[in-house]
């Protein structure tokens, strides 16, 4: 384990992701997008009975600049750990060395055998080729009865040329939840679609993005002006929790079982 100057301890080598670098260019803790899927987390959180988080361990796992820490620590006063590999995303989380760590989960140190109480993954599952391996190596790091809490992008039919520029793979559905659950002995707590009112924004989008240069669709597509980002926000937070009709992501918290 090595410290460097980029402001995280190293624990794997760093390697390449599916994901677009730009994206970080657009999303900070004011973007509307990512303030409503905090208040989503929030009262998701509320709502399974585990109110302010109680956790004393927490892994994000696909990290990046580190904007679940920061909510932790403000909303939570709880400093949480954050993992990732892409050195991009990494050189921009302000977390630190006791924080965050350049690490491959599915090197599965050992140290790290069930050491956390809740391991979150936000929109990150939509990123990975192999899901089953990659999930086993999530919950090699869960205690039993600890939690998994996931968001992803929702319907497979709203896949564009935005999800592929970004790195997805999928898009999910409530049946994915299911099946996810059944494979690797976990159990849901609660779940949600959120952002149903952002569904003519998302046509909007894939619309738009089809016609744009490879390099340009994060920023056509994820970047907003403060207006608009007002009206957005305003109709997002109108939308009722739980969602389980539609919307453009879906997030769940899954308990992870103990063995038999």
């Amino acid at each position: 384990m090595k410290n460097n100057k980029v402001g995280v301890t190293f624990i794997s080598d760093p390697l390449p992701v599916n994901m677009a670098d730009s994206w970080y260019e657009f999303s900070d803790m004011n973007h509307f997008w990512i303030e409503r899927r905090f208040a989503v987390m929030n009262e998701m959180l509320h709502n399974a009975g585990l109110g302010k988080p109680n956790f004393t361990k927490w892994l994000d796992v696909g990290c990046g600049a580190g904007l679940l820490q920061q909510f932790c620590d403000l909303k939570y006063q709880l400093k949480i750990d954050g993992a990732d590999l892409n050195l991009v995303a990494l050189a921009q989380n302000p977390a630190g060395q006791q924080r965050t760590f350049c690490y491959n989960i599915l090197d599965r140190k050992s140290n790290l055998c069930e050491a956390y109480d809740v391991v979150s993954i936000f929109d990150v599952l939509e990123h990975i080729s192999d899901e089953d391996k990659f999930l086993e190596a999530l919950l090699f790091h869960i205690k039993p009865n600890g939690y998994l809490l996931v968001n992803v992008p929702a319907i497979q039919f709203l896949f564009s040329k935005y999800d592929k520029v970004a790195g997805h793979v999928r898009r999910y559905a409530r049946a994915d939840i299911s099946k996810i659950c059944a494979k690797h002995r976990m159990e849901v707590v609660e779940w949600s679609y959120w952002g149903i009112c952002l569904l003519p924004v998302l046509l909007m989008r894939n619309l738009l993005v089809s016609r744009v240069p490879d390099d340009q669709v994060i920023k056509k597509g994820f970047s907003s002006n403060s207006f608009f980002s007002s009206i957005l926000r305003f109709f997002s937070r109108l939308e009722m929790l739980p969602n389980h009709v539609l919307g453009t992501s879906l997030m769940f918290i899954l308990k992870k079982l103990p063995e038999r």
